[in-house]
């Protein structure tokens, strides 16, 4: 969700007789406000910036620019494995064609989890 905070995780995994698992879904929101604070630097290639930053990056290039493209970095060498970089739309070749790659899966070394991204 996008907000006066930013983009936030609101987590509602349930169990198989439908009651939210809080303790999980708490971890899981945890996990992910850890990630993107500006003092860890995990968040961004860079590390320059935390989630409002970034998420206040997008937001102003979307508005600006009509795009925003996002280059996940995976296997970062950093607890949870993941970071992003900004990709400046003028260095995108409009003229190169290429297959979507499959699916890949994010293994969160923290929580044990992983993810299909």
């Amino acid at each position: 969700m996008f907000g006066r905070a930013g983009f936030t995780l609101q987590c509602q995994l349930k169990d198989s007789e439908g009651k939210l698992k809080q303790d999980v879904n708490d971890r899981l929101e945890w996990a992910f406000y850890n990630w993107g604070k500006l003092s860890n630097g995990y968040l961004t290639v860079d590390g320059q910036m935390g989630h409002n930053d970034f998420d206040a990056l997008i937001l102003r290039t979307l508005l600006i620019d009509g795009e925003a493209f996002i280059r996940v970095h995976k296997n970062t060498k950093n607890p949870y494995g993941i970071s992003f970089e900004m990709v400046d739309a003028a260095s995108i070749d409009y003229t190169r064609i290429q297959e979507r790659t499959p699916r890949s899966e994010w293994h969160c070394s923290r929580c044990r989890n992983r993810f299909i991204i």
